[in-house]
């Protein structure tokens, strides 16, 4: 059972509704799926990058998808970052199959609107997509249900597939689960931020762990905010 949050929680930036992916993939996985491994975990599907077993990697890189859930682009990364790392990365599908589609985003106006009453309609459909999103995101990306899913998975990695250090990344929503799960899963040594939704400079003084945050264009630069702050403390 997801738990209801507000809105706050699972804010998202403003180029999720106003920017369509733009990027298609024919890139085909390499890793595999697997599904009733972790225990209390349920129907929980979870893509794993292919690995060197006979190195019997120690660390485990957690992947927290965007909005978008699996996509071959997100599992490319995976692969990719396994590749380089010589880690164990995987990818647990928190939101159980139901992601957020274009068919829910983009709502078609008449379109013999035209002047303001067109200009009307855009704003309408725009805010009411921003709302839909907010609400579907509100119970799909419940911190309480994640939470507990990562800790399962964590446990299990580090008593049954010999991992003794794990870190999480995220993009868009899954930077958010990141910023979540440094604050609050002791367990998690470092994070990292891409495109992040909803994540506050106040939110930096709850995490426990180092962090790189990798804003998109229309994020905000966390690292200005923090030289301005700074420069007041010196004045």
């Amino acid at each position: 059972m997801r738990r209801s949050v507000g809105h706050h929680e699972g804010a998202l930036s403003p180029c999720c509704v106003k920017t369509p992916p733009s990027v298609s993939s024919h890139y085909t996985p390499k890793g595999h799926l697997h599904v009733g491994k972790v225990p209390n975990t349920g129907d929980l599907e979870i893509y794993e990058a292919p690995f060197d077993a006979s190195k019997k990697p120690t660390s485990l890189i957690i992947c927290a998808y965007d909005i978008f859930g699996f996509h071959p682009n997100t599992k490319e990364v995976c692969d990719n970052i396994a590749l380089a790392t010589g880690a164990r990365v995987i990818m647990p599908d928190f939101y159980r199959g139901d992601y957020w589609s274009e068919s829910r985003r983009w709502v078609k106006h008449n379109p013999k609107d035209s002047g303001s009453n067109c200009v009307i309609c855009s704003f309408n459909v725009a805010f009411s997509s921003i709302q839909l999103m907010y609400s579907w995101v509100t119970y799909h990306g419940s911190w309480g249900q994640t939470k507990q899913d990562l800790i399962n998975i964590i446990e299990f990695y580090k008593a049954h597939e010999g991992i003794h250090s794990v870190g999480i990344f995220g993009m868009c929503w899954g930077g958010k689960v990141s910023v979540w799960a440094g604050s609050e899963i002791p367990a998690i040594r470092c994070a990292g931020l891409i495109h992040p939704s909803g994540v506050s400079i106040d939110e930096a003084d709850k995490i426990h762990c180092p962090v790189i945050v990798l804003p998109s264009r229309d994020e905000i630069d966390f690292v200005i905010i923090l030289v301005k702050q700074f420069l007041q403390f010196q004045i």
